[in-house]
């Protein structure tokens, strides 16, 4: 029956979800002092907790606190009653109760987890009880049932003196042969053990997975988070009040004290701090890869080297459009023992970066540390030599620049001018009556007045075009321009042409006038300088 329980109880634990270095963190605050604000009484002894853990855990060792905060207590003393368990065993609920686990190797005797067995189920911790139960199946023995069927008797513990009766059945001409395990039980204790024999007393019921107390670590400590009871601390995040415990967040770091007494935290969003605490509460690690990238620096200056871990690998596997420049802020921090990690989030940002260039918003980089501005320069103008990421070649990004630069200049300019090209004249001799064609004012590029062909030599038999024969007919005779008369002058002929023109002349005269006024000015200043020097005297003294 002790196998048939231990392979149950062993598949049962390899289940067990609650976060080992979550409990290992726990762990430090059990009985220490360390922002306690519970002080436990039982007999005469004496041991402090925190109220928040205590009463997310075990609300029959200490209930949850009122509603009304303004009649919450900042210490708080429980009294226990005398039939409650003290001491040693009170100790090790307490541990259970901060960590999940009771380390039974510390434990004295199995009498002792017998005791703590008594204790867990007068707390109403079943789950405790259950964890007991399997440790003293795995230590059944006739010498060690003879033992504990004694004492679970004399304790009125009838579940466990009803296990320890069917394993005295199982084994029975073993467990009443043994003249020292009838002394010890003595004779009406014997007596009960052959009468069983004789009416088969039925066994307790086993655990099964339908019946197993399951192991609330984790949604207890969730529920602690999630109304922070007995709360003793408030911080001020992007203007929001996030409650908390100190007790806690010291029990992860010793530096992340600093921060209790200024209680404001500026370098993070409130969204981010907020998953910080739900990961230094109950382990949660379902981080946003945005929060991962703020708290890597956050971890740290604080040492949570846990928190940290979490941070890089949530960052080195989602590098997205919303996070790609913070991961390469990430991959910047000076830190010669993260080396390999940096480099390989440099790796794999900035050709997501590249890949992704017009929809990330580069507005940030101005903040950010100048190498990251150089690098990311470089790397663009090395990805647009190589024709990398869609940069530097056909239908890439490039090929549209430059597609839509040469058409704005095409549009915003006009061609340049080029004068227009005299045709060759024919060959001498040709005899033809070849014509030359028609002159154009206005050139083939719209430059000017195209130039008449050069006349064919004598004797060639060609005869001109029509329009060369008569230059009053085909080419018209330039307006004549306006002459000198007695009564105009020069001066007024240039601004009846250009008004404008005549009036910039008329500031140009007064310019000069000054600028001569001014010279002679500095001259005479000059001389008078030098009549009052002393010879010989040192001008700059």
């Amino acid at each position: 029956m002790a196998d048939a329980y231990s392979n149950f109880y062993d598949r049962v634990v390899m289940h067990e979800r609650h976060n080992p270095s979550i409990a290992a963190t726990y762990q430090k605050l059990t009985n220490k002092d360390v922002f306690s604000d519970v002080t436990i009484l039982a007999g005469g002894d004496k041991l402090v907790g925190h109220a928040g853990i205590i009463s997310s855990r075990c609300e029959e060792l200490l209930p949850l606190p009122p509603a009304d905060e303004k009649k919450r207590k900042k210490k708080h003393d429980v009294k226990l009653k005398k039939e409650a368990p003290t001491g040693v065993i009170l100790g090790k609920i307490l541990e259970y109760i901060y960590t999940g686990r009771v380390d039974f190797s510390k434990v004295a005797d199995l009498k002792e987890v017998l005791h703590l067995y008594i204790g867990a189920s007068y707390f109403k911790l079943y789950r405790l009880n259950y964890l007991c139960e399997k440790w003293l199946l795995e230590k059944f023995t006739v010498q060690t049932v003879v033992e504990l069927l004694k004492e679970s008797t004399d304790l009125k513990e009838n579940r466990m003196k009803g296990l320890c009766m069917q394993f005295a059945l199982q084994h029975y001409n073993e467990f009443i042969s043994n003249k020292d395990g009838i002394r010890i039980l003595g004779i009406d204790l014997f007596q009960e053990v052959v009468a069983g024999f004789q009416s088969s007393v039925p066994p307790p019921e086993p655990y099964t997975p339908d019946n197993t107390p399951p192991d609330t670590l984790i949604d207890d400590l969730k529920r602690m988070h999630d109304t922070m009871a007995y709360h003793d601390i408030v911080f001020t995040v992007e203007g929001e009040q996030v409650r908390a415990h100190k007790a806690i967040l010291a029990a992860h770091s010793d530096d992340i004290v600093n921060i209790f007494e200024r209680a404001d935290v500026p370098l993070l969003k409130a969204s981010s701090f907020k998953a910080m605490l739900r990961f230094l509460y109950y382990g949660d690690d379902n981080l946003d890869p945005s929060a991962a990238c703020e708290l890597v620096n956050f971890a740290r200056s604080y040492r949570l080297p846990l928190l940290l871990k979490i941070c890089e690998d949530k960052i080195r596997f989602n590098i997205t459009i919303e996070t790609a420049l913070n991961v390469l802020l990430v991959a910047y921090i000076p830190d010669p023992t993260k080396t390999e990690l940096y480099n390989e989030l440099k790796a794999k940002a900035y050709p997501f970066i590249l890949e992704n260039l017009t929809e990330i918003e580069l507005a940030p980089v101005r903040m950010m540390p100048p190498d990251i501005s150089i690098d990311l320069l470089l790397r663009i103008q090395e990805a647009w030599r190589t024709g990398s990421y869609g940069f530097g070649s056909d239908g890439s990004s490039s090929a549209d620049y430059g597609s839509s630069s040469s058409s704005s200049s095409s549009s915003s300019s006009a061609p340049p001018k080029t004068a227009a090209r005299t045709p060759a004249p024919p060959p001498r001799g040709t005899g033809g009556a070849e014509t030359l064609p028609p002159p154009t004012l206005g050139g083939s590029g719209g430059s000017g007045v195209a130039f008449p062909p050069a006349p064919p030599p004598r004797g060639s038999g060609v005869t001109l075009p029509p329009a060369l024969t008569t230059s009053a007919t085909s080419l018209r005779e330039p307006e004549a321009s306006p002459k000198l008369t007695k009564s105009t002058s020069k001066k007024d002929l240039n601004s009846e042409i250009d008004p404008k023109k005549g009036k910039n002349k008329k500031e140009e005269e007064k310019r000069k006038k000054e600028e001569k006024k001014r010279q002679e000015k500095e001259k005479k200043e000059k001389t008078k300088t030098k009549k009052g020097a002393k010879p010989g005297a040192d001008p700059f003294s």
